[in-house]
């Protein structure tokens, strides 16, 4: 882990909640600005693994977020801006 970057572990704590949203069977996903430490490439990837992972596992996604990048993408059924 400490030879990680900033982004390598955000991508990789992603993962760790994917996997115990797997294991526990849960029906929704809450992530609190999730993509902090990210390149906006990275984004776009991490954003693609989150729709792909929700809609095979059927689980329903809820994110908040002051990124721009994950704000401006088109994965989203709804948006409730505060």
């Amino acid at each position: 882990m400490k030879s990680l970057s900033g982004g390598q572990k955000t991508v990789l704590r992603l993962t760790w909640k994917l996997a115990i949203c797997i294991f526990t069977r849960s029906n929704a996903l809450f992530l609190d600005e999730t993509v902090n430490n990210i390149d906006r490439d990275t984004i776009g990837k991490v954003a693609d693994l989150i729709e792909d992972f929700t809609k095979t596992h059927d689980i329903t996604f809820y994110i908040i977020t002051h990124s721009e990048a994950i704000q401006e993408m088109e994965i989203w059924d709804g948006v409730i801006s505060l």
